[in-house]
């Protein structure tokens, strides 16, 4: 007899994923001190250039770097754009490489990929990108990351919004 939320499939029980959504992340903009190796310290980009990291939150970072996916990148500057279409930036499988333990003793990772479309993005006025600075004060960024998780069933969104960027070409 099978108990309520149970199935039989082959005379065996199906055991299921967990889902992406039970996990929380973080998505940020950061400047790194030293070059992407997996070592070095990141700080908050406070222009518009610098590098999109993966941030698990506390005790839920799980399994390799490499488990983890992102199949989407998308940017919005909200000051220009306010309330429009986000542009995607990259759309299709970006396997993490590198993961690095920001705050000492398993408090806080950060994870990456090495030369890809989630680092040196350049959004200075300049740049010719959609969402470029508008080359005056300070623009408000929205970031958006749609992330897999090897082991976990579905994706996840993650929203980085109101980051306050002066201009890198000033």
């Amino acid at each position: 007899m099978l108990g309520l939320g149970s199935s039989l499939v082959n005379g065996s029980v199906v055991d299921a994923l967990p889902s992406i959504d039970s996990l929380s992340f973080g998505l940020n903009f950061f400047v790194a001190t030293t070059a992407d190796t997996g070592t070095g310290i990141l700080s908050a980009a406070t222009t518009s250039i610098g590098d999109l990291r993966l941030s698990p939150n506390i005790g839920e970072y799980t399994g390799t770097a490499s488990d983890y996916k992102v199949t989407k990148i998308e940017i919005r500057n909200n000051t220009v754009n306010s309330g429009g279409a986000f542009t995607t930036v990259f759309s299709g499988e970006l396997t993490m490489d590198s993961v690095v333990d920001q705050g000492g003793g398993g408090i806080l990772f950060t994870l990456f990929d090495n030369n890809s479309a989630m680092d040196n993005i350049d959004l200075g006025s300049s740049s010719g990108h959609a969402e470029a600075h508008n080359g005056t004060g300070s623009n408000s960024f929205f970031f958006k990351a749609t992330v897999q998780l090897e082991g976990y069933v579905g994706s996840k969104v993650i929203i980085r919004s109101n980051m306050s960027l002066t201009d890198s070409d000033a």
